[in-house]
């Protein structure tokens, strides 16, 4: 199962930064490195630092969405696999077809492109709730470039939510949106990916021989999610705490006229990649 870090509802990216220097008789490596180029070195037309280069990607990419130019190569072979499960032969694990499915649904998507937030070797984007919805990216950093670790779309009424903190701060409150935003406009595969193993089992054993490959019983996790999240229609955040490899988000969920606290217990597993937590445990009072 893929893992990731934070979860309910919107983020960002960038990365690298570097002095200018004059270029020599042969041509300044600054400027015909493209992989130079894309760390954010102080080149002609290039921006300059972490935040401006990592926002520069985020930008691109939404671009292209719109465009329906973005491609599967864009995206970390780890989020692949999440939307672009193989169709039985793949020895990679993801299908490209599929992946370029995914991306073409974005085309007409209206939100807002992201403002991105980076933390090292990774990048959070969060948009601002608008009429299109709010966008939730989050990137990491190769050799290439900055590539799109995550991206989501959350309600018209989800909560604005701030990434900053430092990696594992960012990465609780981006897991959080993220998981929240897939439970309430009912994207279980999203929501699936942002759970630990340990959590799925809790709240959704595999029971037939079919959830074998799933890795966890669909029917009990829609009625999971339907039992915490109801009728919500907007959360809010309440408040963030975490102690090591643990944290908790609590959330203020309401419908209608009602008001309900949901707790969300993450957690960070052994070899997780920075900034990526898991909903362990999630429930409604």
């Amino acid at each position: 199962m893929f893992r990731l870090t934070v979860t309910a509802v919107s983020l960002s990216f960038a990365l690298g930064c570097g002095s200018g220097s004059k270029p020599d008789a042969k041509g300044d490596p600054k400027t015909t490195d493209p992989k130079k180029q894309a760390q954010g070195l102080s080149t002609p037309g290039v921006p300059d630092g972490p935040e401006a280069v990592a926002q520069k990607s985020v930008a691109d990419f939404f671009a292209a969405l719109k465009a329906k130019t973005a491609t599967p190569d864009q995206l970390t072979p780890e989020f692949k696999k999440v939307v672009a499960p193989p169709f039985g032969g793949e020895p990679i694990g993801f299908a490209d077809a599929k992946a370029k499915d995914f991306l073409a649904k974005w085309a007409t998507v209206t939100a807002d492109p992201p403002k991105a937030e980076v933390a090292g070797d990774v990048a959070f984007a969060a948009g601002k709730p608008g009429p299109g919805g709010r966008v939730l990216m989050r990137l990491r950093k190769d050799a290439d470039g900055w590539k799109v670790d995550w991206l989501s779309n959350g309600p018209a009424t989800a909560s604005v939510v701030k990434l900053d903190g430092g990696v594992d701060t960012a990465g609780v409150q981006f897991a959080a949106a993220a998981f929240t935003d897939a439970a309430l406009t009912k994207d279980y595969t999203l929501a699936a990916a942002l759970m630990s193993d340990g959590g799925m089992q809790f709240v959704a054993p595999a029971v037939f021989s079919a959830d074998k490959a799933r890795g966890y019983n669909l029917g009990l996790f829609k009625e999971a999610i339907a039992s915490a999240f109801g009728q919500t229609t907007q959360i809010a955040l309440a408040g963030t705490s975490r102690e090591g490899d643990t944290a908790t988000v609590t959330l203020e969920l309401t419908a209608g006229d009602k008001k309900t606290p949901l707790t969300l217990t993450l957690v960070r597993e052994k070899d997780a990649k920075p900034g990526a937590w898991l909903v362990d445990r999630f429930e409604a009072k």
